[in-house]
């Protein structure tokens, strides 16, 4: 075999053809006797530290007992974030969907949006002991008088209608539901963990029937939580004791998380259905 020689580069060519090598581009034209791969390298462009993108997670809710509609599934795909040292931290997330239901179990009205950390200070007790973790609920705030009660001349922000779990341990004992009007309170609250895998989340799902007209123009998860000691010491209560306590006794909440939304106009007769995704990252 007779090999023309055409100066370094052109040797350098025929022994990674003869390798069977993709060929590299280089900024001289050359001329291929056969059909090449032609990969370009590039020069890296400048590292801006080590970029995390987290799997997909898809989450399944099932819609509250007595309303139609299909479950809902959650996919979140968080964006590729390059860690920039001296910013780490943890975050807590809310996922709202709100569907406002007519008597007839038709949408009248769909929300969905995120929300966030309202009271870190009552995460922080709760990691050095000082508070004791009780119970969750959802609640809202509306204008004017309560959306959730026909009692008269009733207002007030976060707290005033609840969603709860239970009406005579802990949560209801501490606001008083058991004593109050109709409609303040809502026992129907379903709370469901997700440990395994990934980082997490706490759904919470749960209705509250529109008893008066108005407006809904805050939204809001509530954390329950004891501290017999006061602040600075330990609770002198264990769990299973704080979630029985009733009302008194060192026993109180603060809103978790939470967000003023766009109002939402709500008529005698209509439900409100909420699911809440909580999530930790």
């Amino acid at each position: 075999m007779k090999i023309i020689r055409h100066g370094r580069l052109s040797t350098f060519a025929i022994l990674i053809a003869a390798l069977g090598l993709p060929r590299i581009a280089f900024a001289q034209t050359q001329t291929a006797t056969s059909p090449q791969t032609t990969t370009t390298v590039a020069k890296p462009a400048a590292a801006k530290g080590p970029s995390v993108t987290p799997p997909p997670t898809a989450i399944t809710v099932a819609r509250p007992a007595g309303l139609k509609g299909e479950p809902v599934v959650i996919t979140a795909t968080p964006a590729a974030v390059a860690k920039k040292p001296g910013h780490e931290g943890v975050a807590m997330h809310g996922h709202w969907i709100i569907d406002l239901r007519n008597a007839d179990g038709a949408v009248a009205e769909h929300r969905d949006f995120e929300n966030s950390l309202l009271s870190p200070t009552d995460l922080l007790y709760l990691v050095t002991g000082e508070y004791v973790s009780g119970d969750l609920g959802i609640t809202i705030a509306s204008t004017g008088s309560l959306v959730c009660t026909t009692y008269p001349g009733t207002t007030g922000g976060l707290g005033g209608c609840l969603v709860a779990a239970s009406s005579t341990a802990g949560l209801g004992g501490f606001t008083g539901c058991a004593g109050s009007a109709a409609g303040f309170c809502n026992y129907n609250l379903k709370e469901v963990v997700n440990g395994g895998g990934g980082n997490g989340t706490i759904t919470l799902s749960g209705t509250m029937p529109v008893l008066a007209s108005g407006a809904v123009t805050e939204v809001g998860t509530q954390l329950f939580a004891c501290n017999t000691g006061g602040t600075g010491s330990y609770s002198g209560i264990d769990p299973i004791g704080c979630y029985n306590q009733t009302e008194g006794g060192g026993y109180f909440w603060g809103n978790l998380t939470g967000t003023s939304i766009t109002p939402l106009n709500v008529t005698t007769g209509q439900t409100i259905a909420f699911t809440v995704v909580l999530t930790f990252s």
